[in-house]
């Protein structure tokens, strides 16, 4: 996707969101399309209450309900999904029942963590060229994934806009960028991407319960990974307005780098992971020049068979990001990042792309 230019017309931006949700207080769990094939000899039903006591009634035969467990401290959130679904709300589960977990399903803290395989990943777009920032402090903008994907990850298009969050939203179903305008910046564009999956299983979205504080004016990095026995999928965070993010994306696990300026950051990690079966992930790196003053990209290429999960960007400390996302054209297998030098430095920018490979 080429760069704005200023002096091109402006397309009409009305769904900016004036608000943005933060969720500091627990790890969030959210499974997608859990389901356990019941036994021959499983009651008929119509409706829940046609089930004995823990048990209801998603498809005319009555299973053991799921229940809501605890992961790191926090309550979990649990959506009941099935295959197929379009309806990717979270509902809370109130029973205690178990669910016999087989290989190479996953049983995690009491649950059983269906195996996830995937047809297809495709990318999303808010609109096909960049749109102007709002102006109001916090504005978001998101993009739905289609009917029959489930949100795994995105990426970003920014100029003159500070990032304040980046991340999937579960049970929007969407990825979601929030920020503000950068004061004097000459022309305040942005646009969002969501990399959306045809994928059967569950996927685990998980928040950091506790966000990572640095202290101000440092320059830090931080890395979250997944449960053992997951795999990470794409990822994502939010900040604070004075955080200078110069690193987000994939590696051994989901790592995240930039300077607190002026005063200390909260930041908070947010992780999409599965149980992969007979699947593995395969992180591909590029990286390119950039002169002083210059924007640059680089991109990352999985290989032809492998599909793109997501990835990221990071260059330099001074450095300023202004691309992460999966190029279309000519090819699908590439995520590209691109990030612009300081007047008087340049430097490397890099990318990384997160790919899946399965039989």
């Amino acid at each position: 996707m080429p760069f704005a230019d200023p002096s091109a017309a402006r397309m009409q931006y009305d769904h900016a969101v004036a608000s943005m949700t933060r969720s500091l207080a627990s790890t969030v769990l959210l499974l997608l399309g859990c389901y356990s094939q019941p036994g021959s000899d499983a009651a008929q039903c119509n409706v829940d209450d046609d089930c004995p006591s823990g048990q209801t009634c998603p498809a005319g035969v009555c299973v053991d309900a799921m229940s809501a467990t605890t992961s790191d401290g926090g309550e979990d959130v649990v959506a009941t999904t099935m295959p197929g679904d379009e309806d990717t709300g979270a509902d809370e589960a109130t029973s205690t029942g178990a669910q016999a977990c087989v290989a190479p399903d996953l049983e995690l803290d009491g649950r059983c963590v269906a195996a996830a395989t995937f047809d297809t990943v495709v990318q999303q777009t808010f609109a096909d060229v960049e749109v102007d920032h709002p102006g109001t402090a916090g504005a978001c903008l998101s993009v739905t994934c289609p009917p029959q994907t489930t949100v795994i990850g995105g990426g970003f298009f920014r100029l003159g806009v500070a990032l304040t969050e980046a991340r999937a939203v579960a049970e929007d179903n969407a990825f979601r960028i929030c920020g503000d305008v950068v004061a004097g910046a000459p022309a305040s564009r942005w646009n969002v991407f969501a990399q959306c999956a045809a994928v059967e299983g569950d996927l685990l979205y998980r928040v950091s319960e506790t966000p990572d504080t640095i202290a101000a004016d440092a320059s830090e990095c931080r890395t979250v990974n997944c449960p053992a026995g997951t795999t990470l999928i794409g990822g994502g965070g939010t900040w604070p307005s004075w955080w200078s993010i110069s690193d987000m994306r994939p590696g051994s696990g989901w790592r995240i780098c930039g300077t607190a300026q002026g005063a200390a950051a909260e930041i908070e990690f947010h992780t999409t992971c599965a149980v992969l079966a007979d699947a593995s992930t395969l992180v591909v790196d590029g990286e390119a020049t950039a002169l002083p003053s210059e924007t640059q990209c680089a991109t990352a290429t999985c290989p032809a068979t492998d599909l793109v999960l997501g990835g990221g960007a990071a260059a330099g400390e001074d450095f300023t990001v202004l691309v992460s996302q999966r190029e279309i054209s000519p090819i699908d297998k590439t995520w590209r990042g691109c990030a612009r030098a300081p007047e008087f430095i340049g430097g490397q920018v890099f990318t990384s792309a997160l790919c899946l490979q399965q039989p």
